[in-house]
Formats: structure tokens, sequence, C-alpha cells
């Protein structure tokens, strides 16, 4: 039962981490998007 339990608390930290990473992907990339559109949007409006 202990390493049964052991696994399974390795294993949702994996899953957590899995998931945090994906979510910090998308919201870095989202961030560099935002960041590009906001530099790039003065000089549209400029012209």
């Amino acid at each position: 039962m202990i390493p049964d339990s052991g696994r399974g608390k390795s294993g949702a930290k994996i899953r957590i981490s899995a998931k945090t990473g994906k979510f910090l992907r998308i919201y870095s990339s989202f961030i560099v998007k935002n960041y590009a559109a906001l530099s790039f949007a003065p000089s549209v409006l400029n012209r």
C-alpha cells in the first residue's frame, strides 16, 4: 500500500508539472504575441 501511494503521488506531480509546463508555454506565447502586437501597433497608427 505504501509503494502504491508513493507512486500515485509522483504520478500526480508529473501530471501537474506537465500541465503547468503546457500552460506556461501557451501563456508565454500569448505574451510574446501581445507584446509584438503592442510594439507593432504604434508604428501602424503613426502612419
